[in-house]
């Protein structure tokens, strides 16, 4: 793994060059003195634009090449006047403090891609105890007049931390790692920038973590005991994905820092294992006391209706109950209904020596089990967008995640069983393009300013209808759009927040103007989207609960968390039982008869 601490204990510029000596990739170096943003970017420099206003210097590391895998030692800049087979790389340094806002780094990137058209550009980024590297896509125009090529989707390796890295990260740093020897030897500029793309791709991230999961899922519904049930059969599958879905839930919680890590770690940082949370004996007491105290008594209950007591039937199983309890109390409330107590939860206080047993491995073992499996990951709350994504694990993956668990759910093939229930995963691109051309045909109009009050009295009589919403991707994909709109429109959000101030319900008014004042714009716009625009219909209860998470989630990341506050600042989440139901939308009748037995009838 790699030694970060460089960037901690030495100037910027040396740990850029040992870094990329770590990484075994030869540059050709350019210069050893800072320069300014201005000189670098030229006729793409804006300082009144709110990224590069936070640039404080610039470094021009070098390129990387053929030249440089033939002869290392070379230091010019080649001619950048024509298309060039090499990667331009920068350092830049940011001036603090700076907030963990993906969109400026990408707005960085972009402006440093434009400024040097003829080869790829990629970005270093150093503020306070962290690092990011970004690596801008680059396409050919349609045009073939056009010269250079234009600036595709920005991949972050965002708040590396420089002095406690996420395990999640070094793994993927590891991975830049070439290899100079052997056969899969990387020898030129060709083979290096191919290989370091599918690093920066996501979709080779999503796929590693897919299989793992299905794994875990595949153990899970053998081995959790249900009553009366044998293993695998429906039940254990939909426990298990219901399990998944709120463990990965509180894992993002995690990354927001209102679950305390301490429940959700194997070993401490000095490699002693947290003796806390593992039961003196075999059994289920993981979930039955932890993780059933943190679903049902804590995230689902207001503080005044907890009960601390409720599940100490399962305490004896621990040394130190009175710090667990601590850390599980810790949590807001947050409702919503995800953490509703299920029938085929079997959830009971009173019966400790009951049937139904989900075994301490499955979240305990020191490497297949839930918590070393999610900590191979990075985990970041903020949805991926077409144009940026972060290189982690974002909410659209349990979307995603949905989609192949679904196959699961039916003993028959796993094509079938998708086909069986019309479950078919929509790529982001895909999704982000048929939401924003619908959106903009209803529409209508030229997106500006100066139509804010036409353009949001249109969105407020939108409605949005998926009548099979599946994971959500469309509900999702449509609420990006609008708010994309709203922040062309209405940045300040405040013709939009006059219009939420309509409404008849005093309490929404009250919480508008709480959130206003405190300045979370962008909750209180996808707050009224959510409220007044989107709908979902889906045949599987948990498509549906899984829709749901995905719009508590994106709420939850405006949010601001202020630990001194009641709840940390943070509201409950919307009850979104009256925008997303479990139905079956083709489900009609004529004349008294059933339509779907008529067309079955007719067409087999």
């Amino acid at each position: 793994m790699l030694d970060l601490q460089t960037f901690a204990n030495e100037p910027f510029l040396i740990a850029l060059c040992q870094l990329f000596v770590s990484l075994r990739i030869p540059v050709n170096y350019i210069s050893e003195l800072p320069a300014d943003a201005a000189d670098i970017l030229g006729e793409h420099y804006r300082p009144a634009h709110p990224a590069q206003a936070l640039i404080q210097e610039v470094y021009a590391l070098g390129v990387v090449d053929d030249a440089a895998f033939e002869n290392p030692t070379q230091t010019h800049l080649p001619n950048l006047t024509a298309d060039y087979d090499g990667i331009l790389i920068f350092g830049v340094m940011l001036k603090s403090p700076f907030g963990e806002n993906r969109g400026l780094l990408a707005d960085i990137t972009r402006a440093f891609n434009r400024a040097f058209p003829h080869l790829p550009v990629v970005v270093v980024f150093r503020y306070g105890h962290f690092i990011s590297i970004a690596n801008a896509e680059r396409l050919s125009y349609l045009q073939n007049w056009r010269e250079g090529e234009k600036i595709g989707k920005v991949s972050l390796l965002k708040d590396i931390d420089i002095v406690q890295p996420h395990a999640g990260h070094l793994r993927i740093l590891d991975s830049l790692r070439i290899s100079s020897t052997g056969r899969y030897a990387v020898t030129n500029f060709a083979q290096m920038y191919y290989y370091w793309q599918s690093v920066f791709s996501i979709s080779v991230l999503n796929k590693s973590f897919y299989q793992e999961i299905i794994k875990w899922f595949e153990e899970a519904v053998q081995t959790i005991k249900i009553p009366s049930e044998n293993n695998g059969s429906e039940k254990h599958k939909d426990f298990s994905v219901r399990l998944i879905a709120r463990f990965i839930f509180i894992w993002f919680l995690k990354e927001l820092g209102v679950v305390k890590k301490e429940l959700l770690t194997l070993n401490w940082e000095n490699g002693l294992p947290n003796e806390f949370i593992n039961p003196k004996s075999t059994g289920s007491a993981y979930y039955k006391f932890i993780l059933q105290n943190l679903f049902f008594n804590v995230l689902n209950c207001e503080q005044k209706d907890r009960n601390s007591t409720l599940f100490d039937i399962y305490a004896d199983y621990f040394t130190d109950v009175e710090t667990l309890k601590e850390w599980i109390f810790f949590s807001p409330y947050l409702n919503g209904g995800l953490f509703d107590i299920h029938p085929n939860d079997w959830c009971s206080e009173n019966d400790v020596n009951n049937a139904f047993v989900v075994p301490d491995s499955l979240f305990l073992d020191p490497k297949q089990g839930l918590i070393a499996l999610l900590g191979r990951y990075k985990f970041t709350i903020a949805e991926n967008t077409p144009v940026e994504e972060e290189i982690a694990v974002d909410p659209e993956m349990l979307g995603r995640i949905f989609e192949n668990l679904l196959a699961e759910q039916s003993d028959d093939t796993k094509e079938a069983a998708r086909k069986n229930a019309g479950a078919f995963y929509t790529p982001r691109p895909v999704v982000a393009y048929m939401c924003r051309s619908t959106l903009l045909k209803h529409l209508d109009t030229d997106i500006s300013p100066k139509k804010a009050k036409e353009i949001i009295h249109k969105i407020l009589e939108t409605t949005v209808l998926d009548p099979a919403c599946g994971s959500g991707a469309f509900p999702m994909g449509m609420l990006e759009e609008m708010m994309l709109v709203l922040n062309t429109v209405d940045p300040h959000g405040k013709i939009w927040t006059a219009e939420m101030m309509k409404s008849r319900d005093e309490d929404f008014r009250n919480h508008i103007a709480e959130m206003f004042a405190d300045g979370q714009i962008n909750y209180v716009k996808k707050l009224g989207i959510l409220r007044n625009c989107l709908f979902g219909i889906d045949l599987l209860e948990y498509a549906i609960e899984i829709t749901k998470l995905r719009c508590w989630l994106s709420l939850i990341v405006e949010q601001k968390v202020d630990f001194s506050l009641p709840n940390y600042n943070l509201k409950p989440l919307p009850n979104l039982e009256f925008k997303f139901y479990k139905k079956n939308s083709l489900y009609r009748f004529y004349k008294n008869q059933n339509l779907n037995k008529l067309i079955e009838e007719i067409d087999n």
